[in-house]
């Protein structure tokens, strides 16, 4: 996250505060490269994963070997490297497939297996074995820090069917994913996290009251739609399951409404052939720093605020 609005706010000083803030943006942009060759170089272990966080002992956790002997995966380090496009191609990959071990009956977890038994010094109440194996964070899907950031990932990296999937488990109501007889609660409520725990398990747990709600939001408008504005462009990228032939949906930006529509003739998870702009063909082909792949925007010079606009969107390689 750090690299990621590094990169973002080197490249926000140049677009409006211009010359006397050069410098501080090549400080920005140096800063990023050299904490991301540092994770590369230092964090990313042999199993081709991230590990995530020092304990006040000083020791890996979350890693192939933590003290207690185990060994863990962390979701949010390695979806947020992907997030920040700290890995690309073959590396990348091989974050997606240690993510996919995280997978269990209820969803992706944050970590598994969970922490305190043994106990692990210097690792606060997980650690120690304070907060039951399957409750709240420690070792279940947890919503907003595993299913959405890894939907989130998912899109970046152009897997709509993965997108779809997460999203399946992070929002409540698909009864396959979540029937209502395991979660015990309603298939309206987005849930902060589902229980493993022993009696409880797959129970939706702090409905409402969770960073999951908008996260989920945002997957859905800048991931299926694709809608992803930044300083300079409107970017239109859909990533979408292959079997999806449309998609559309409404999204108001900058005191104007966008009304949406997507097909999907060659069965792709992403790319954009064609983009209009009210029935004219005005998408700028760009490659975006963090999916390390070309995706297409409007600039936003061309967007005066207050109307009303149509964007047609065609898929295909």
């Amino acid at each position: 996250q750090v690299v990621y609005t590094l990169i973002l706010a080197a490249d926000l000083l140049r677009t409006t505060a211009g010359k006397p803030y050069e410098a501080q943006a090549a400080r920005f942009d140096k800063a990023a490269l050299t904490f991301k060759q540092n994770m590369l170089g230092h964090a990313l272990n042999a199993e081709g994963y991230f590990n995530a966080v020092f304990s006040d002992a000083g020791q890996w956790i979350f890693s192939p070997k933590d003290p207690d002997g185990r060994r863990r995966i962390n979701s949010t380090p390695n979806t947020f490297a992907i997030i920040a496009g700290l890995v690309d191609g073959a590396a990348r990959d091989k974050v997606f497939d240690a993510l996919a071990q995280l997978k269990g009956p209820y969803g992706w977890r944050l970590f598994y297996p969970p922490l305190g038994r043994p106990p692990i010094a210097k690792l606060g109440r997980m650690g120690q074995g304070d907060l039951a194996a399957g409750m709240a964070e420690n070792g279940t899907p947890y919503n907003h820090g595993s299913h959405g950031f890894h939907a989130r990932a998912a899109f970046v990296a152009g897997r709509g069917d993965l997108l779809y999937d997460v999203m399946r488990y992070m929002l409540p109501y698909d009864q396959q994913a979540h029937p209502v007889l395991t979660t015990r609660s309603a298939p309206y409520l987005i849930v902060n996290q589902y229980t493993e725990v022993i009696g409880m398990e797959g129970w939706g747990g702090a409905a409402f009251q969770t960073g999951s709600i908008p996260v989920a939001a945002r997957n859905v408008f800048d991931g299926f739609l694709g809608f992803r504005p930044n300083l300079h462009h409107l970017v239109i990228d859909p990533v979408i399951p292959a079997a999806w032939e449309t998609v559309g949906g409404i999204v108001t930006f900058l005191g104007s409404r966008f009304r949406i529509k997507i097909v999907n003739p060659a069965h792709v998870q992403c790319g954009v052939k064609r983009l209009l702009l009210d029935g004219r063909e005005i998408g700028q082909r760009l490659t975006d720093p963090f999916a390390h792949r070309p995706v297409m925007g409007i600039p936003i010079s061309a967007l005066p605020s207050g109307k009303e606009y149509q964007i047609a969107v065609t898929m295909g390689e």
